[in-house]
């Protein structure tokens, strides 16, 4: 890295291919996540202050 910032704007740009639709990840018995959205403010709460039961409380379990 040359320390330049990119800005991505698309939700395909840092992937290879694009993403399946989070039905479909939550349906595909190979994954071992449950895709679930998260709020800019939720995940920064996440981020900086790791929870599994946050996590839980997200996931609905």
């Amino acid at each position: 890295m040359d320390g330049r910032a990119a800005h991505f704007t698309d939700q395909d740009d840092l992937a290879e291919a694009p993403w399946p639709p989070l039905t479909e990840i939550a349906t595909n018995a190979d994954e071992v996540f449950l895709p679930t959205l998260l709020t800019a403010d939720k995940f920064e709460h996440l981020w900086t202050t790791p929870s599994l039961q946050l996590c839980g409380e997200l996931a609905g379990k």
